[in-house]
Parts: C-alpha cells; structure tokens; sequence
C-alpha cells in the first residue's frame, strides 16, 4: 500500500505541468506555442527569458528529485520498488493527464531523477556525455538519447546493480517514446565537423 501511493504520488507530482503554469503566472503566455509546442522548460526559456526559463527548469528537475529522493531516505525503498517510484515522475512529466497525456520531453525530471539516486555523480556525467554530442550536432533529441545510451554504458562499467541499471533502462524508452518524432530528422553536423571530414 506505500510503495503503492508513493509510485501515485511521484507520477501525479510529474505530471503538474510546472512550465505551463509558470507561463501562464509570469508571462500570460501558453509556453507550447513557442518552439516546438512542448510544455516543459526548454520552451519556458524560449517564451520568456530566465523569468519563465528558471523557474520552470527548477520546478522540472525538482518533480524528478523530490520523489526518489524521499523514497530513499525518508521511506528507505530499494530494489524494484525504488525503480518504479524513480521512474514514476518522469513518466508523468512525459505524459502528463493533466495535458491529455502531451507532456514535456522529461530532461530536466531526467536529470532531478538521477541527482535524487547519486547526488551530483550520475547527472554530471550525464551531462558531459549529452554536451559532447550536441557538440558534435545539433539535433537536440540525439543529443539526449546518444548521451542517455553512452551513459547506460558507463552505468555498465561500474557495474552498478540491477535496479539502477532498469531506472536507467526505463529512463531510455521513456525518452525515446517523446524524442522519436525530433530524430526523424537525423542528426546535423555542426559545420566544423563536417569540414573536418571534407
């Protein structure tokens, strides 16, 4: 029954559509008529600056912390029940029934997930790995999900145990199930890097 509402928790926490509000309060704006019509911080950031952006990225990556975070050291969860309560927010946030289920891409609930689990480790690493493929191209999607695999194999290299390694699984295909459309368009080039082949 615990694990049973913090999972209902943590899912219905993610799916509060943060950015939206954040733009609706402090902009009188829809944040998803701008850039690529998705709800969450990256189109906070394109509606309105760091007024709109700031907040709604903190409100994001805190819905991704604050449920794990309080299932591992208030309520002491392990194991499968630690992965379905780290993975509930993100699902929520991805697919929010609060927006008829078009939720936000997730990256910043991603990030506030994996900062919950290994402090600032993880997500640090995380983020070196996404930063140098958008170095490389700048199709932000491939940035994401090449970055989330090269660091499900260093996950591998630490051999970490089963129930990390599943969130980190699960993270992926919840990624890929809202980036799949944006990759479509394939990856393109930086022109340095395309010189540099030429």
């Amino acid at each position: 029954m615990k694990t049973t509402f913090l999972i209902l928790s943590a899912f219905f926490i993610g799916a509060i559509p943060f950015s939206v509000l954040t733009g609706y309060i402090l902009l009188n704006k829809d944040i998803r008529t701008y850039g690529d019509g998705n709800p969450g911080a990256g189109n906070a950031w394109i509606a309105g600056g760091w007024i709109s952006g700031i907040p709604g990225t903190i409100l994001d990556f805190s819905k991704g912390f604050f449920p794990a975070f309080i299932a591992i050291h208030k309520f002491n969860l392990t194991g499968w029940e630690l992965v379905a309560v780290a993975l509930a927010p993100v699902l929520g946030h991805a697919f929010s029934p609060f927006l008829k289920f078009k939720g936000g891409k997730a990256v910043a609930a991603t990030f506030g997930m994996w900062t919950a689990l290994d402090s600032l480790r993880d997500p640090l690493t995380l983020a070196i790995f996404i930063g140098i493929i958008f170095a490389l191209q700048s199709e932000d999607s491939w940035s994401v999900i090449m970055g989330m695999f090269f660091f499900l194999l260093y996950l591998s290299l630490k051999k970490v145990d089963i129930y990390i390694t599943s969130i980190c699984i699960g993270n992926i295909i919840i990624l890929l199930m809202k980036h799949h459309y944006f990759m479509k368009r394939g990856m393109r080039l930086r022109p340095y890097i395309k010189r540099f082949f030429m």
